[in-house]
């Protein structure tokens, strides 16, 4: 299902930011659940030092993973939020030079149309 919904979500906006916020809330996930496992197998009773170790090892090296799956993401999320600041700035300041250029339909609104009749 989750993968049907990132599909929309790239089809909706092509820019790929909802797609980014997707993979980075799905590895986000993955880094709490392994966390967690984490913090029962450090509390956990009734296991061997190695086993345990050997499990801690293990865990704490699928968390780096995930980590380092997660920088591009978030660098990435990071540039698409700079353009779209970029983009923002840009609109505004067009819409600002539209709104004091004035309606350049003004002049031919002016004239008066009663001596054409004439």
């Amino acid at each position: 299902m989750v993968v049907v919904a990132d599909k929309i979500l790239r089809i909706i906006a092509p820019s790929g930011r909802p797609a980014t916020n997707a993979e980075l809330s799905k590895l986000t996930l993955r880094e709490k659940s392994l966390e967690s496992q984490l913090r029962e197998v450090k509390s956990a009773t009734g296991m061997d030092d190695a086993t345990r170790q050997q499990e801690i090892r293990k865990l704490e090296d699928a968390i780096k993973e995930v980590q380092k799956k997660m920088e591009p993401l978030k660098a990435q999320l990071e540039e698409l939020k700079a353009q779209e600041e970029k983009e923002a700035r840009a609109s505004k300041a067009a819409r600002a030079a539209r709104n004091n250029a004035g309606n350049p339909y003004a002049p031919l609104l002016k004239t008066d149309l009663t001596s054409l009749g004439e």
